[in-house]
């Protein structure tokens, strides 16, 4: 375990085969991403009002999903460059950023829909 903090083990462009375990699990987080798209494309159909949030959960969930596949299956090939596991970090890193700019879009929407429900109520008695 302590050869997962080392750079080599990280930085290798041709790093030895995925466990069994590691890769059922990385499998099971692709299906979760999946179920989570499946699931927010219905939603953003039926909520008028997260209809935003719910594409950008839904974009965020297949796109990741996607690319989780392509690196699974350059792992399972073993193909040189593009089986190395800095993609994973790189991946990470992605999803991470991605994941906060959502998470603060859904934060605002509620202050944002306030805001313009007030001003709607505003503007409703000015000529």
């Amino acid at each position: 375990m302590s050869n997962i903090l080392t750079w080599k083990f990280w930085s290798t462009p041709n790093p030895p085969a995925m466990l069994p375990s590691t890769e059922h699990l990385f499998i099971a987080l692709l299906v979760i991403l999946i179920l989570v798209g499946v699931i927010f494309s219905v939603l953003k159909n039926k909520a008028k009002a997260f209809k935003k949030l719910f594409t950008e959960i839904y974009y965020f969930s297949f796109t990741n999903a996607f690319l989780g596949l392509l690196i699974l299956f350059f792992t399972t090939e073993r193909i040189r460059f593009f089986s190395a596991r800095f993609w994973f970090i790189l991946w990470g890193i992605v999803m991470l950023i991605w994941g906060i700019y959502i998470c603060r879009k859904g934060i605002k929407m509620p202050r944002e829909k306030r805001l313009r429900e007030e001003a709607k109520k505003f503007n409703k008695y000015i000529p």
